[in-house]
């Protein structure tokens, strides 16, 4: 039996990740259709209520938008899995559909379209191939994966976390092409290059660079144990002051908890702040524990990209041979009326 496998996003700016992770539950946008389950079953009638309800979408975009709906409540079937790239936390969590559609009119419901699913088993990106995350990263809110269906499949059954690659054996990230995932692209291809060729100590010393070309003062701490602290951080230009903050790094894509940033907070003292860096994300709780009274700047993969992109320019020769990057001009993918 062939098992169909979906890709959906939730959202241009990812606001129904909470109804996916926490909710079980996949949702789509377009508000002002309503029920639509009080549609016929045909394309053409769903078509007619998008113009009707949007009647400002373009007229290429509306059997796109209306194919999305139709596919969403009669298309998917009970027993279907679902890919789902949640930018909040950088992974790819896979559902089962588990039953019909649904239509929630609440107040503040965003998302009433929904599906009721099952959350079988999350993955970070970095896991995957680029032409998998490339796929997964098409523009379009609901469609079918195709041509790499077998390596979502493949991560789906192997329930046993993965055994350690043997050194030199992680595959070399492909540079980013230009596309409506550009963005995401950019992140997964330095992310992956940083994590490969910096692991560990490498790592705090390029952040320290970074740091370094945004005008702050830096001190490494020495490969071994290093109390919890990678960088000390002065803003005089000698570093004779007392550090104005204290940096803990790490080059890993694992999403980082309360208890980590909980640590870093314990080595502060008065009046010193502390930055945590890390190439993969921070959950909720370790958000909530950095806006304690301590001051605790968090930055997780994707802001790092953004600073090394911002600062590209002046980066060392280097790290820029290690992370090839160009800038790049490319037009907007069209916008989903209902997203």
């Amino acid at each position: 039996m062939t098992t169909t496998l979906w890709g959906i996003h939730g959202g241009r700016d990812g606001s129904a990740d909470p109804l996916f992770r926490e909710k079980n539950l996949l949702a789509l946008g377009w508000i002002a259709l309503g029920d639509l389950s009080q549609l016929g079953a045909d394309r053409a009638a769903f078509r007619t209520a998008l113009v009707e309800a949007y009647p400002e979408t373009v007229a290429g975009a509306v059997p796109v938008e209306a194919g999305v709906l139709f596919r969403f409540v009669h298309e998917m079937a009970v027993g279907d899995l679902v890919a789902y790239p949640s930018r909040e936390d950088r992974c790819i969590h896979l559902f089962e559909v588990k039953g019909p559609y649904q239509y929630d009119a609440s107040e503040g419901a965003d998302f009433p379209h929904r599906r009721p699913a099952k959350l079988v088993k999350s993955l970070p990106r970095g896991s995957f191939s680029q032409p998998a995350l490339n796929e997964i990263g098409a523009a379009i809110t609901l469609f079918k994966i195709r041509t790499n269906t077998a390596e979502f499949l493949t991560k789906l059954a192997d329930q046993a976390p993965e055994a350690p690659r043997p050194a030199g054996a992680d595959p070399e990230p492909e540079p980013p092409s230009s596309g409506p995932d550009f963005s995401e692209s950019t992140q997964d291809f330095v992310i992956g290059r940083l994590g490969l060729h910096l692991k560990g100590h490498p790592f705090a010393h390029f952040v320290g660079h970074l740091l370094n070309l945004m005008g702050y003062r830096t001190q490494i701490s020495p490969p071994g144990r290093d109390g919890g602290i990678d960088i000390l951080v002065h803003s005089d230009p000698l570093g004779m002051q007392g550090p104005v903050m204290k940096v803990q790094v790490k080059s890993s894509e694992a999403q980082v908890g309360e208890k980590d940033v909980r640590d870093l907070a314990g080595l502060l003292h008065e009046a010193e702040r502390g930055l945590f860096v890390t190439l993969g994300t921070f959950n909720l709780d370790a958000r909530k524990v950095a806006r304690g009274p301590r001051g605790i700047r968090l930055i997780d993969g994707p802001e790092l990209v953004d600073l090394i992109c911002e600062h590209y320019d002046r980066i060392d020769h280097r790290y820029r041979s290690l992370l090839p990057l160009r800038r790049a001009w490319v037009p907007d993918a069209p916008i989903a009326t209902g997203e």
